[in-house]
């Protein structure tokens, strides 16, 4: 499994290619559950909370060429057409468990213990004038470095111009730190989850990402903390037995004709929405920019199920036999 430098949650265009937002889509709240921190068993929560700083990085699929003859190549030039893209992010951190819109106690984080992600994910990006609606030739009409979000003061009306992504592969894998040094040791670090792309899509201002839980590089037995970290308020029937745990479920599910799949989806919203830049050096467009992140999960169904967020992606965990340290 890869670990470069979420996960998670939450993994993930993650610079997500940028549809033009600076405002923070509402939380989908799904089913409630909680993480036993190895410092306390929190608060029944809904919604991850996250931050992190994503790069994307665009590759021509066409010859570089100044189309628009200004004289220098830019992202205008590549108006209309597909570009390969690589999203990736380490050390993003999540920040915080809410309850719909309220933090609840999340006994130590950042001070005993970090929850942080790394992703990448691959696939083409399609550059957007306008939306097919009002097209004027450039991405930024007013210069000032971001994509235009289609309603600028004292210029004439514009469509909606974007970056689209369309993602075909990709991983996050979910870091537990352990600063205090009670749970792993002083600094040392446990892998907790790991997520499988699965489809994106746009919705709304938000890109959303759908990734399927997976834990077939944990060894059974070798943890406590991955087994036991997130617990499902509402038990899952399995062939007739109940699990709470996101690792029991996803274990046992795997044994079904039809397996018993957790996903991920979440929202991603940028902001704010810079404009790539092209490298000569490297004949790449890149930028770097801020993502708010947010995942929740809803109850699982036999096949793939979804987790509905804004942002992180997520998490999951579940103890195969809940073990104590």
């Amino acid at each position: 499994m890869k670990m470069n430098n979420s996960t998670l949650l939450a993994a993930a265009g993650l610079a997500l290619a940028g549809v033009s937002s600076t405002t923070l889509a509402l939380p989908f709240t799904g089913q409630n559950f909680r993480a036993d921190t190895g410092y306390g068993t929190t608060d029944f929560f809904n919604i991850l909370s996250s931050n992190v700083n994503a790069t994307s990085t665009y590759t021509p699929l066409e010859p570089v060429a100044d189309n628009n003859g200004d004289g220098s190549i830019d992202i205008d030039d590549f108006i209309g057409q597909f570009l390969g893209i690589t999203d990736s992010a380490d050390d993003g951190e999540v920040n915080s468990f809410l309850d719909g819109t309220t933090p609840i106690t999340s006994l130590g984080i950042a001070t005993s213990y970090r929850l942080h992600f790394d992703y990448e994910f691959t696939g083409t990006a399609f550059i957007n004038d306008g939306s097919g609606l009002i097209p004027d030739g450039t991405i930024d009409s007013n210069g000032d470095g971001l994509i235009d979000n289609g309603f600028i003061p004292g210029t004439p009306p514009r469509g909606l111009d974007s970056i689209l992504p369309n993602y075909t592969s990709g991983w996050i894998t979910l870091i537990y730190e352990d600063l205090n040094g009670s749970v792993l040791g002083a600094g040392n670090t446990q892998q907790i989850l790991s997520l499988n792309f699965n489809s994106a899509s746009l919705s709304g201002e938000n890109v959303v990402l759908n990734a399927d839980v997976d834990y077939s590089w944990y060894a059974d037995g070798t943890s406590s903390l991955v087994e036991n970290f997130f617990e499902f308020e509402n038990a899952i029937n399995i062939d007739g037995t109940s699990y709470t745990h996101w690792y029991d479920i996803w274990s046992e599910g795997q044994d079904l004709a039809v397996p018993f799949e957790i996903a991920t989806r979440s929202d991603f919203n940028i902001d704010p929405n810079l404009v790539p830049t092209y490298e000569p050096n490297t004949g790449l467009l890149a930028r770097t920019a801020n993502l708010n992140i947010t995942t929740a999960a809803p109850i699982p169904v036999p096949g793939t199920l979804a987790l509905l967020g804004l942002g992180l992606v997520g998490l999951g965990y579940a103890g195969r036999h809940r073990k104590t340290a």
